[in-house]
């Protein structure tokens, strides 16, 4: 498996715990070496990288916590993840998209109107010292860079649950939002979505 903006390597440990092998590709040094020192194999670089990189081809690949809204060229990421899976070959990807039902009512509900806007365009994020990009990616956009691939899944992760950042969710919610994630209607409306993509050619 390869774990693309793997962070400190939780998901790799988890994966690993489940019998696979498992490199992560996290361009933070400092997440890196976290990973690193809980026995994950970690190659220090960004998803842009996927073309030119020589870490071969997986069986899957997993993106997480919305590590692909930080790339900036989604159908260059289409291309590498092309070069990397085999036909046949599944990636798990998790993304924020451009709107959180939850979100957008606790936001609207609190009159932070101002703040309903901050998924409907492109922003520069400060991140420690430095400052990253930030895209919220509408389903059509991955469907059209992942030429090659089909999508076969989709789910919600968050549709009626609010990000932790604005509120937290009780245990109702967490209920209720696990039974309305893969329903239509409710798929691309959560905090992020949750896509699995086969490659087909």
């Amino acid at each position: 498996m390869l774990d693309v903006g793997g962070g400190t390597g939780m998901d790799a440990l988890l994966l690993m715990a489940l019998g696979f092998r498992v490199t992560v590709l996290e361009p933070s040094t400092g997440m890196g070496d976290i990973a690193r020192s809980r026995g994950v194999v970690v190659v220090n670089s960004g998803a842009e990288a996927l073309e030119t990189l020589p870490i071969g081809v997986f069986d899957g690949v997993l993106s997480n916590f919305g590590a692909l809204n930080c790339v900036p060229d989604l159908a260059g990421f289409g291309r590498g993840l092309r070069m990397r899976l085999p036909v046949g070959g599944v990636a798990v990807l998790v993304v924020m998209g451009p709107f959180a039902l939850a979100e957008a009512l606790i936001l609207a509900g609190t009159g932070r109107f101002r703040a309903l806007a901050r998924r409907r365009r492109a922003a520069i994020v400060p991140l420690g010292e430095g400052r990253v990009p930030v895209s919220w990616w509408k389903r059509r956009a991955l469907c059209h860079a992942l030429a090659g691939f089909r999508l076969i899944y989709t789910e919600a992760l968050g549709a009626v649950l609010p990000p932790p950042d604005i509120h937290d969710g009780n245990a109702l919610l967490r209920r209720l939002d696990a039974a309305v994630a893969p329903l239509p209607g409710f798929r691309q409306v959560g905090d992020h979505t949750l896509y699995v993509f086969r490659r087909v050619s």
